[in-house]
């Protein structure tokens, strides 16, 4: 089995960081692969989820793997733009695809989408390298932030993903982030944002 590993060690040390801060309830796998995080880290926590890959022997694998949980051979933008599973409240979601996590946010974080009142976003982005270029409105990213915000693309990450938890009465609540790989140009991070009401009782 070929396995998409490369930066693997970077991914499950901040995906041990998330996990800190999650609550029970549904896991999202956005981009599962050959499932390595899942056994490293989520197989004994999630016992239910929802898995994507769009490489068909990586999905099948994903069931076999996985029988609990719900797995599709499918692109999840698409499926959450359309609403799939909207009524699943995940407490934490893994996104590590083969570029920008941004056109994911954008059709998961939507006002019928349900999550847990506090939940967790673990993010491997591959967008840093394509802002040099001007290439950010290809994956969603607002045109004043082109250019030249290469080298604060954590700062930029996390006003977006502020942003973006605003729009579903979400605060964020807690974020850390790095760079890796060749040349820095992948960035880890995550996020733990809380349901507004949730704050404000807690704070009350």
């Amino acid at each position: 089995m070929k396995r998409d590993n490369k930066g693997l060690k970077d991914k499950l040390v901040l995906r041990r960081r998330a996990l800190s801060y999650a609550m029970d309830g549904p896991c999202l796998e956005a981009y599962a692969g050959y499932g390595l995080l899942f056994e490293e880290l989520y197989r004994q926590r999630f016992p239910v989820g929802i898995a994507f890959d769009k490489n068909r022997d990586k999905a099948a694998h994903l069931a076999r793997s996985r029988p609990e949980w719900a797995v599709y051979e499918s692109d999840p933008v698409p499926a959450f733009s359309a609403r799939l599973h909207q009524d699943v409240p995940f407490s934490f979601v893994d996104i590590d695809p083969y570029g920008a996590c941004w056109p994911l946010l954008t059709s998961l974080f939507h006002e019928r989408q349900a999550f847990q009142d506090t939940v967790v976003i673990a993010v491997n982005d591959g967008l840093r390298e394509h802002l040099k270029w001007g290439h950010g409105g290809d994956f969603g990213v607002p045109p004043e932030f082109w250019g030249s915000e290469y080298d604060q693309y954590l700062a930029l990450c996390k006003i977006l993903i502020e942003k973006k938890a605003e729009q579903i009465g979400y605060n964020l609540l807690r974020f850390e982030g790095f760079y890796a790989g060749y040349q820095n140009q992948m960035t880890h991070f995550y996020a733990t944002l809380t349901k507004a009401s949730s704050l404000t009782r807690g704070t009350a």
